[in-house]
C-alpha cells in the first residue's frame, strides 16, 4: 500500500491532470456537487489547501476559516497545493490538528485531503467529459484507508452519503458510492 504523503501527491497529480483538460467554455457547467460549478468546485479545493496549510503551521481553526477569501483564479490552483504539499512534508509526525470533524491525527488529515483531491478529481472529470477512471494504486490505497476509517467519512459533511451498494463493478465506484458519489 502506499504511503500517505506518495497518495496525497498521486490524488492531487489525479486532479491536476483533469484541471488541465478545463475548457474556457467550460469553467460555468456543473458538477456531479449540486452546488458547485466547476469553477466553485476548484476554488473548494484551493481554499480547502489554504485552510489546512494553515491548520499545519500552526493557525486555529477559527483563524484558518477566517483566512479565506475564495477569490483565487483556479488556474492557479498549482500554488496552494504546493504549499500544502510544503507543509504536509515538514509537518511533524504524531502533529495533531484541529479539523472541524474534530481533532484528528496527520495521518487521517492526509487521508482527508488525499480523499478530497480524489473524489473531486472525479467530479471534475464527469463534468468536463474527460476520463473517470483513477490511479488502480490511489484506489486501493483509499479504499483500504476508508475500510479502517468509514466513520470519518460517515460524520463529514462534505463525504458520506454513500449507499452502500453492493454488486458495483470496480473498487473505485465501490469507493466513489461510499463518498456519496453516484458514479
Amino acid at each position: 500500500m502506499l504511503d500517505q504523503l506518495t497518495a496525497f501527491r498521486l490524488a492531487r497529480r489525479e486532479f491536476q491532470q483533469r484541471l488541465d483538460g478545463v475548457g474556457d467554455e467550460q469553467w460555468t457547467d456543473p458538477t456531479p456537487c449540486s452546488e458547485w460549478d466547476v469553477s466553485a468546485l476548484v476554488q473548494h479545493l484551493i481554499d480547502g489547501d489554504t485552510f489546512a496549510a494553515l491548520l499545519l503551521h500552526g493557525s486555529s481553526l477559527h483563524d484558518a476559516i477566517e483566512a479565506l477569501v475564495s477569490e483565487t483564479d483556479p488556474r492557479d490552483f498549482g500554488t496552494e497545493a504546493d504549499a500544502l504539499d510544503e507543509a504536509f512534508a515538514g509537518a511533524e509526525p504524531g502533529l495533531t490538528v484541529d479539523h472541524p470533524v474534530g481533532v484528528i491525527p496527520l495521518e487521517d488529515f492526509l487521508e482527508f485531503r488525499s480523499a478530497d483531491y480524489a473524489g473531486h478529481a472525479w467530479d471534475l472529470a464527469r463534468a468536463t467529459g474527460q476520463p473517470e477512471a483513477l490511479d488502480t494504486r490511489l484506489i486501493e490505497h483509499l479504499w483500504a484507508r476508508s475500510e479502517a476509517r468509514v466513520d470519518m467519512f460517515a460524520t463529514s459533511e462534505h463525504f458520506g452519503g454513500g449507499t452502500g451498494q453492493t454488486g458495483l463493478a470496480s473498487l473505485q465506484d465501490r469507493w466513489l458510492d461510499r463518498i456519496g458519489r453516484r458514479p
